[in-house]
């Protein structure tokens, strides 16, 4: 699994933000291949990750915390 995402405040890129990001399928936690631990210059950041090799996983979840200037968001 591969997904890039833009942080942004009011509409401009937020560079340097710190992420925190977390994978998991059916409650477990999913190892990361990639992921930053902040954003680029452009406000971009992307992850990487494999789910684990299931007959059939029901839930799959991927949460990043995004924290700059005192504010934190999930």
């Amino acid at each position: 699994v591969e997904a890039r995402f833009d942080v942004t405040d009011q509409g401009r890129p937020l560079a340097g933000a710190t992420l925190t990001v977390t994978a998991e399928a059916d409650g477990k936690p999913v190892k990361l291949d990639a992921a930053p631990a902040t954003t680029a210059a452009d406000g971009s950041a992307a992850l990487r990750f494999a789910l684990p090799k299931a007959d059939e996983i029901k839930q799959a979840r991927v949460s990043v915390t995004v924290a700059a200037n005192g504010i934190v968001e999930t």
